[in-house]
């Protein structure tokens, strides 16, 4: 085994010899073969996401509300919806937001817990409200929230250019998939709105399984 394989040695050492003027050939395939593996790794992480994920009601101490979630992921593109809930069991809907985009995966780090994720990127394109609650219409049409005063129950309005909602235009976070699990950036260690600001943690309090 050692004789065969000192011998398959020999034989490349010397076929890179005979080679040499062709190394900027050789150069060529291979940065090329590079970029073929980076593309199909990039298809790989992307595809990795991609379907449709469902959260559990959970409670944000932010506002004292309990929230829903969806996300969804096509190939580059990505939507999602949020809702508000009165009750821990997410069954008396206040509001509700909705979303459309793209994304695009990054690269693998590490976080201060030593976990290591990855960095995911999202551009929004558009924003809607949908509100669910006769109480909630009726304040938001006395505030001309967004300059609207035609909020009904289950109509939905593009805030995508209202400043007052203020949705932001890019995200900046990372998430880590655990068999059917996902988990995203908590915005407590970081609000994720630059570079600078992506999280830092996972958020533990949200756990998305794919559907």
């Amino acid at each position: 085994m050692y004789a065969k394989r000192k011998t398959e040695a020999i034989f490349v050492y010397i076929l890179l010899v005979l080679t040499i003027p062709l190394t900027g050939c050789l150069k060529n395939a291979t940065s090329d073969s590079e970029q073929k593996l980076e593309l199909e790794l990039e298809e790989e992480l992307v595809e990795e996401l991609v379907g449709e994920w469902k959260s559990a009601c959970s409670y944000h101490p932010s506002d004292q509300n309990f929230y829903s979630n969806k996300q969804s992921y096509n190939e580059g593109q990505y939507s999602g919806k949020s809702i508000s809930h009165t009750d821990d069991n997410c069954l008396n809907p206040i509001f509700s937001s909705a979303f459309t985009g793209t994304y695009e995966v990054g690269n693998e780090t590490i976080i201060t817990s030593g976990e290591t994720v990855r960095e995911v990127n999202y551009h929004y394109s558009s924003w809607s409200i949908t509100v669910q609650s006769g109480g909630t219409v009726e304040r938001l049409n006395a505030l001309a929230y967004c300059e609207k005063s035609d909020w009904e129950v289950g109509i939905a309005h593009d805030v995508t250019n209202c400043a007052a909602f203020a949705g932001p235009i890019d995200k900046f976070t990372i998430y880590k998939i655990d068999f059917d699990r996902l988990l995203v950036g908590d915005n407590e260690f970081g609000d994720g709105l630059t570079l600078e600001t992506r999280p830092s943690q996972l958020d533990s309090t949200i756990v998305y399984i794919k559907q």
